[in-house]
This record gives structure tokens, C-alpha cells and sequence, in this order.
């Protein structure tokens, strides 16, 4: 039997399936696989301090002599610490009693950790716009001492974290800091913010101490736990001591530091010396907490840039004599003594030769930008001194010495130069009697200068030419820096530039005749360079005067420049 076709069932073509289902699937996977890549890639990248908000920088670890520091790696075990150990974030740092140690970031923010003390390194990071330090003391004492201006550009974070509060820690600041207390002694703007839990920041500034409460959480008012800087805290030995770091490397970024003892360290003359002039030269050394230094009563200048001070005294009496040194804190505490005991010779110490270019007691005229002065040195002398200038080169056992004077370091200048030479004796390096020559760098004849020659050329004595009224009053005037009367400067340097009359012969600033300016030209210039000892840092006014051929003001100018190097 035939079935009917209409009846007949055959495999007919299912209808199409749609793709959209396939097509969803393909892009979850990829979704995933992307977010797996980017998760490792990120922790990948976190790794090596790369896209976290900068670069990891190293802070270079300190261990003082005498104490057990220890450190842990990336949490890794503890393991005693080496000295200048490269430490990164996720370190930390472990000092045992008796034991000190001094971390230097990039910045140049140095951190000393006192005894039994906890330091976790969280964030170290360099950036070109941001960069961050980020710490957390987890017990023990910490200070802090953080330059006053920035050695790289971009802005920074500085953030130390303790059980109780953070703090934000801003340029220029001397800070102690514990898990409780933050103690400052300095600090820019209006200090340091304190940030607490559930409280509003606030800022302690220079002089105060904040104590966090304990055993209850504080009170709203946070500002109610600040005082006046304890004066006890700065006699302590940790504080006094960090008080007194110092850099010993060398540029902006060197980690390496040291922290220094000693408040006051005298290094001429030696207990029980002998003198043979009437006066000695009494050097040293002093911490950084010193502002003062007195010798017998009188104040010595202390060199800012390396803590040092020299001063020539002459010891009342003649006989033997004793020098006190003081030194003094910012409040004119005495914080340090040492007392040396001298006693006099009646033997003067003879004074050296002079041979080149004159004999000794000579005035000689030059005309280059150099010139060697030379001579013996009398029997017994260790050393050799030009005006206040040891000679380095200079062997006891040649006898003879030299010494260059040019203007390209400023100890040679236009005009009169007077050169007192001293023989130096003994180890405490006490001066002779002086060979004096005088250098004359003027135009004129190069040679030895006579008495006569001397008088004539008065003329080049600013003292000596007259004082009148201005012949040609507005015929002076300054083009550059800045036209007018008054400019800044920043730099190495500037060219100060003007216009004159025609009638000037000679041009004077501040009672140096230039040397270069030609009489009838209408334009001059005058280099100003700290090199050149004629430009300082603040306030510089140059005085000018145009003067005709017999020596007459024709106009006077003066010219204010605020330098910033």
C-alpha cells in the first residue's frame, strides 16, 4: 500500500539556530581572561614599584657603633642589619637595646630610631609629580629631620603612622615621635597635622608637644592635649644626639649619614701649649643644636656649612693664661665647655722672607690677572699662612714657599692688595711675626713702586678725588638686569650694563674704577658674581659714579639687586 505524499514524513531542514547565545559566552571568557591578565599584570607591576604612584626608592640604613639592628625583608625573618643596607617598602626595622639606627630617603628626610624601637617601611616612592613616604612605627622612638628644600621636582607626601594617630609631615621639620607623643621643634607652615580616627586634623606647631590620653579614646577636642616644648626633652640623649646628625656624603641624594656625639670639639690650641706671640687662633668643631660659640666671653663666628669656627684671640695677661670655649643653644644655654690651658714663650717667632715678585715691605704693580709671590721660611716652621690662608702645598723640609694670587678666586682685585705672611710653629700652629708685601693692580708701570710713585697715583684713591655736587645730574643710568634703579636676580651671576656721558673718563662702583671702560664710550659694564666677592645673597647696592678727566662727578646712581642664588 502507497502511503499518500501529503502524508509522508521525511527528515525536513530543522529551523536555524541563533548565534547570539555563542557570541555572549566568547565575551565572558574574554572578559575574564583580561581581568586575570590585568590582576597579575597589576600585582606584577605593584612588584616592582611600577604604575603604584612612582617608582620604588631605596632608603639607605645607618647601624651606629655599639647596638644590634636588626631588619626584615619583604617579611621575610629577621636578620641582623649591614651598614648603608638598601631597604625598600614592605622592610622593616628592629633595634635592640642599646642600638640606633639612621634611615635616608630620596628626599633627603633622615629618621633615626631610638633604642627598642619598630619601623615598618610602607611606601618609598619616586614620581616626576608625586612621590610618597609612607611609615609606621610600631613601638619605640623615632626623630625625624627633613630638609628645607626639595632636591628633585614634584611634589611629595611624607605620612608616619602609629597605633594611636598619623601624621602629615611637612618641609623644614625636627620632629620626635612615639607611638602616643609628637614632639616638634620645627616644622614650615604651621606645622605638623595630626590626624585621629574619628576626629577632626589638627596642627601642632614649633614648640609644642601633643600627648595622646590613654585608656580612653580622646575627647573631641584634640587641641586641649597640646603644652609648651618640655625644655628637659632636648637634654635628652637620644634627642641630643639626633639633634646632631650629620651628612658625611657627599650631594644632594647621599644617604649616607652619621650621627655626631660631640656638642663642642676644640681642635686648636692643645691643652698646656706654648705661645710665642701675643695672640692664638682657636678652632673647632660643633653639633648642630649650637647657635653660639664663646671664646673667653667673646663671640666667635660659627661657619653654617660646616659647623666650624675660628678665632684669633689674644689671652689677657703675660703669663700663662686659660681659654674657655662655650657653646650655646638657641636659648643661650651654655650646653658644652672645654678649657685650654696656654702658656707664653719669650722667644718671638721670627717672620718668613719675601723674595718674589718684590722683597719683603714692598709695593709692586701688575698688570695681569695673576701673580706668585714666593720665599723662605725661617727654621722650625710647620707651616705657612697668606693673610688667613694655610698653604697646602708648602714641605718644612724644602724650606721655600709660594703662593698664587689671581683674580679668577677673588684673592687678587683691582687696586691695592696688602699680603701679610706668617710662619706657622708647634703643634698648636701658632703664627709668627708677619712679611707683609703690597700688590698694586692698577695701570701703569710693572715693576717695584716707589714712595713717589705712591703719592702720584692718588688719583686712584677714590678718597682723594673730589666730592662735588653732579656736573651732568640724569647722564647715568643702568640698562640691564632691569632699567631703573632696582631689580632681582637669581643664578651664578649678572652683567650689569649702562649708558654715560660723553665727558666721562673714569667709572667707579662701590670704589672699584673699571678697568676696561675707555674714556668718551657711552656704554659700560660690571660683572657681579659671588666668585668675584661683589655680589652677595639679599640686598646688594652698587654705587655708581661717572667722573670726568680732573676727577669731578659728573653723575651718581644708585642700584638696588635682590640676589637668590
Amino acid at each position: 500500500m502507497f502511503l499518500s505524499s501529503r502524508r509522508r514524513r521525511s527528515p525536513y531542514a530543522l529551523a536555524h539556530s541563533s548565534s547570539a547565545p555563542n557570541a555572549v559566552w566568547t565575551i565572558v571568557k574574554l572578559v575574564v581572561i583580561l581581568a586575570l591578565l590585568y590582576l597579575v599584570g597589576s600585582w606584577v607591576l605593584h612588584l616592582f614599584g611600577v604604575g603604584s604612584g612612582g617608582e620604588k626608592s631605596a632608603a639607605a640604613l645607618v647601624v651606629e657603633d655599639g647596638g644590634t639592628v636588626n631588619v626584615s625583608v619583604e617579611g621575610g625573618s629577621w636578620q641582623r642589619a649591614e651598614n648603608d643596607m638598601k631597604l625598600y617598602p614592605g622592610d622593616k626595622v628592629n633595634t635592640q637595646a642599646g642600638g640606633h639606627g639612621t634611615l635616608s630617603f630620596f628626599d633627603g628626610t633622615r629618621l633615626r630610631l631610638d633604642e627598642r624601637s619598630d619601623l615598618a617601611i610602607d611606601r618609598s616612592t619616586q614620581d616626576a609629580k608625586a612621590s610618597a613616604i609612607g611609615l609606621t612605627l610600631n613601638s619605640g622612638n623615632l626623630w625625624i629631620d627633613v630638609p628645607s628644600m626639595k632636591i628633585f621636582s614634584g611634589s611629595i607626601v611624607r605620612e608616619i603612622a602609629t597605633s594611636s594617630f598619623t601624621v602629615d609631615v611637612p618641609p623644614r621639620t625636627q620632629a620626635a615621635i612615639s607611638p602616643s607623643t609628637l614632639t616638634v621643634f620645627a616644622a614650615d607652615g604651621l606645622g605638623i597635622t595630626v590626624r585621629v580616627r574619628g576626629r577632626d586634623p589638627i596642627l601642632i606647631g614649633e614648640g609644642q608637644q601633643w600627648k595622646m590620653p590613654s585608656g580612653s579614646s580622646p575627647g573631641a577636642d584634640l587641641y586641649g592635649y597640646r603644652s609648651p616644648l618640655d625644655p628637659l626633652m632636648v637634654q635628652s640623649p637620644f634627642i641630643r644626639d639626633s639633634r646632631l646628625l650629620k651628612k658625611v656624603g657627599e650631594g644632594g641624594n647621599s644617604s649616607v649619614m652619621a650621627a655626631a656625639g660631640d656638642v663642642l670639639v676644640v681642635s686648636r690650641p692643645q691643652n698646656n701649649a706654648m705661645l710665642t706671640t701675643g695672640t692664638v687662633v682657636v678652632s673647632g668643631a660643633v653639633g648642630a643644636a649650637v647657635t653660639q660659640v664663646q671664646i673667653n666671653g667673646h663671640t666667635a663666628p660659627i661657619d653654617t656649612t660646616t659647623h666650624t669656627f675660628s678665632q684669633e684671640i689674644a689671652p689677657q695677661g703675660s703669663g700663662d693664661a686659660e681659654i674657655t670655649v662655650q657653646a650655646l643653644d638657641g636659648n643661650g644655654t651654655v650646653i658644652a665647655q672645654v678649657t685650654r690651658a696656654v702658656h707664653r714663650s719669650a722667644q718671638a717667632l721670627p717672620a718668613p722672607t719675601i723674595t718674589e715678585p718684590a722683597a719683603t715691605g714692598q709695593t709692586y704693580r701688575v698688570q695681569g690677572e695673576e701673580i706668585v709671590l714666593r720665599g723662605t721660611a725661617p727654621g722650625g716652621a710647620v707651616g705657612m699662612m697668606v693673610n688667613d690662608y694655610r698653604l697646602r702645598l708648602f714641605d718644612p723640609a724644602k724650606g721655600t714657599w709660594s703662593y698664587l694670587a689671581t683674580t679668577k678666586v677673588g684673592n687678587l682685585q683691582p687696586g691695592k692688595n696688602v699680603y701679610n705672611v706668617f710662619a706657622l710653629f708647634g703643634d698648636a700652629a701658632v703664627k709668627g711675626n708677619a712679611a707683609t708685601i703690597t700688590i698694586l693692580l692698577e695701570p701703569g708701570s710693572v715693576g717695584v713702586v716707589s714712595t713717589n710713585q705712591l703719592s702720584s697715583s692718588s688719583a686712584l684713591n677714590p678718597a682723594s678725588l673730589p666730592q662735588n655736587a653732579p656736573l651732568l645730574p640724569g647722564s647715568l643710568a643702568v640698562t640691564d638686569p632691569v632699567p631703573g634703579t632696582q631689580a632681582s636676580a637669581t643664578g651664578t651671576g649678572f652683567l650689569l650694563e649702562g649708558t654715560t656721558a660723553k665727558q666721562t673718563v673714569h667709572i667707579w662702583i662701590n670704589d672699584y674704577r673699571l678697568q676696561l671702560y675707555k674714556p668718551g664710550k657711552t656704554t659700560w659694564n660690571y660683572i657681579a658674581s659671588p666668585d668675584l666677592k661683589n655680589l652677595k645673597p639679599g640686598t646688594n647696592v652698587f654705587h655708581i659714579v661717572a667722573r670726568n678727566g680732573e676727577g669731578e662727578i659728573l653723575d651718581t646712581l644708585d642700584y638696588t639687586v635682590e640676589f637668590q642664588p
